[in-house]
């Protein structure tokens, strides 16, 4: 189960994944993220790093574990809980993942316009990414955060797709949580 009074924490990596992939140094086929810190990836992406960049976070929902036997098989979940205002009202989002792909394929501008608006004015901006693309923010309450790229340099032309992510989430085998989450 999810220790309830340990806190998490997020780093975020930035980089030009579209010249890496020209330059054959990145194949996203060949890479299954799992949220724990992969410095392999950061070696072979160092020179696509962007520096300057600002992300902003939003918790949106918190996080419980939901423990039910179901056919005499315990099953073990995660419930999150949302406020009646949260900005996923806003914009329409009941199966998250599904719906924000879907939001975004369909008006990709205003979905990431409305989404920065909302973290702007209710959420906290991270450092700036660093010399190796790298941003991180500790000492965060678990739950489920909506991510937002806020803020770029000259040089990026177009930012990310916001995202969510669950703190803590699961490792990649299921056993275990990941408190200190990568992207």
């Amino acid at each position: 189960t999810i220790d309830s009074g340990r806190k998490a924490s997020l780093s975020l990596y930035k980089y030009d994944i579209t010249a890496a992939s020209a330059d054959g140094a990145w194949d996203a086929a060949s890479y299954v993220s799992t949220g724990v810190q992969d410095d392999a990836v950061a070696d072979k992406l160092a020179k696509y790093a962007i520096q300057g960049v600002e992300f902003s976070y939003l918790r949106v929902a918190d996080i419980a574990m939901n423990n039910e036997l179901v056919d005499g098989q315990r099953q073990v979940g995660v419930l999150y809980g949302f406020a009646e205002d949260t900005v996923l009202q806003a914009i329409g989002l009941t199966k998250l993942n599904k719906a924000l792909a879907g939001a975004l394929a369909d008006n990709a501008t205003t979905v990431k316009n409305a989404l920065e608006i909302a973290v702007r004015n209710g959420g906290k901006a991270m450092p700036e990414t660093n010399e190796n693309g790298h941003s991180k923010v500790s000492g965060l309450e678990q739950g489920l955060y909506l991510v937002v790229e806020t803020r770029v340099p000259e040089n990026v032309t177009s930012t990310c797709n916001p995202f969510f992510v669950s703190l803590p989430m699961t490792t990649i085998d299921g056993k275990d949580w990941n408190y200190d989450v990568t992207v």
